[in-house]
């Protein structure tokens, strides 16, 4: 079941980015960039839990993966007119495989469309960039992010609705 999540689910929010970025970040990032840039990834935004456009989707009584959109650019806070983001995916390591991060994507694009926006952008980790490209998102470049001497690399995907 895919519901709206809401500041109550940030502490189950925060357990699957803990379980679910540690594990999929060690394939594409060095430990250095992996320590500095988890603490601050790993953090639930009450602000996307407040949006009404977060979702979790539940399972056997859990909360097994999670995600949403948003129409501010998570890199500058802009809106630009019909086009949204996907922000925050995670499923759980022990659920990797199983469509509920697919299902997630898809409920965000109906939302986005049916709210009627005709493209959306995801900046995804490296890690995640394959799994983008088959939900039909197109790679457009990249986005470095920088703190201390280390660097974060996420590829910018887009997708037309």
């Amino acid at each position: 079941m895919i519901r709206r999540a809401t500041p109550d689910d940030a502490e189950a929010v925060g357990a699957l980015y803990r379980a679910s970025y540690p594990e999929g970040f060690k394939s594409a990032y060095d430990v250095r960039t992996c320590e500095v840039f988890l603490p601050i990834l790993v953090k639930p935004s009450n602000l996307l839990l407040r949006s009404g456009r977060f979702y979790v989707l539940e399972r056997e009584g859990g909360q097994v993966a999670c995600g949403g959109w948003s129409v501010e650019d998570p890199g500058t806070g802009e809106v630009e007119e019909g086009v949204g983001h996907i922000r925050h995916l995670a499923v759980h390591p022990a659920c990797w495989g199983r469509s509920f991060g697919a299902q997630l994507v898809l409920h965000c694009l109906a939302a986005a469309r049916d709210a009627g926006h005709t493209r959306m952008k995801v900046a995804s980790s490296l890690n995640a960039a394959g799994f983008y490209a088959r939900m039909g998102f197109v790679p457009v470049g990249q986005a470095i992010l920088k703190h201390g001497r280390a660097t974060f690399v996420s590829t910018r995907m887009v997708r037309e609705l």
